[in-house]
Order: structure tokens, then C-alpha cells, then sequence
């Protein structure tokens, strides 16, 4: 993926709030066991998960509301149960979403970025300001 997928806003709310989470996450005190799941253990599931089903199947597109309510639903089990490993998880993937310009859910921003894909899970965090920087660019014709 070489075109980024995401705007200005997009990238700056997916910066800050990753940024964030980082930040909470020192704040909350890094243990080594926790640094290990939520910058190794957890992207590794989402990696090998994807990975799993071959290099050429195609895109995964899990982007309608039931996904979203997934996708909410294993935030607020990660973050109820392991929650300094979320942070860092989570905010990780929003800063390389950022960097990247990948749209869509962060927690497949780093799968996608060192396997090379785009495959998609629904977000409603950033989809708001998506939408709206979509359509300002659909308005203004570029």
C-alpha cells in the first residue's frame, strides 16, 4: 500500500489519541511482562491470525456495524483485563496508522504494514472523522 487512505485530521486524531494511550500506559508504570504483551503478544495475534490465511487470499472487509460491535467488544475486554498491555497495543497501532496513513482499524495497522496488506475491520473511533474528511474531498472534487 503505497496511497495513503487517511487525511490530515484523520492522521492527527489517530497521533494523539495513540500518543495518548502511550503516555497512560507509562504513566500506569511498564512492566516487562506487560511490554511484552501489548507490543509483542497481542500485534503477533492479530499477525499470525491474518496471516494464517495465505498471502494471496484476498482482503478481509469486515466493515459493517456487526464488526464495529466486535471490534468495541474486544477493546473493552483487552482494556478490562489487561490494561496497561491495551494501552500500548492499541496506542502503538494508532501511531503506525498515523504514520502510515492506514484507515480503517488500527489493531490491523501493524499486520498490514509488515505483511504488506489492507485488510479492514470496523472502527468507530476514527470513522467519524473519516467520513467527514471523505466527503470534504468528494465536495471538493480532489
Amino acid at each position: 500500500m503505497s496511497e495513503r487512505q487517511i487525511g490530515r485530521w484523520g492522521t492527527t486524531a489517530r497521533a494523539v489519541v495513540g500518543t495518548g494511550l502511550v503516555a497512560v500506559a507509562a504513566l500506569e508504570g511498564l512492566e516487562i511482562p506487560s511490554v511484552l504483551v501489548g507490543m509483542v503478544v497481542l500485534p503477533a495475534v492479530f499477525i499470525v491470525a491474518l496471516a494464517l490465511r495465505g498471502r494471496t487470499a484476498s482482503a478481509v472487509r469486515l466493515e459493517a456495524p456487526l464488526w464495529h460491535f466486535v471490534n468495541c467488544g474486544t477493546a473493552f475486554v483487552l482494556f478490562s483485563w489487561i490494561t496497561v498491555p491495551a494501552m500500548l497495543f492499541y496506542g502503538t497501532s494508532m501511531i503506525v496508522a498515523a504514520w502510515r496513513g492506514i484507515g480503517a482499524c488500527e489493531i490491523f495497522a501493524i499486520s498490514n504494514w509488515l505483511r504488506g496488506r489492507d485488510d479492514r475491520l470496523g472502527c468507530p473511533l476514527f470513522l467519524p472523522v473519516d467520513a467527514l474528511e471523505s466527503s470534504r474531498v468528494t465536495a471538493d472534487g480532489g
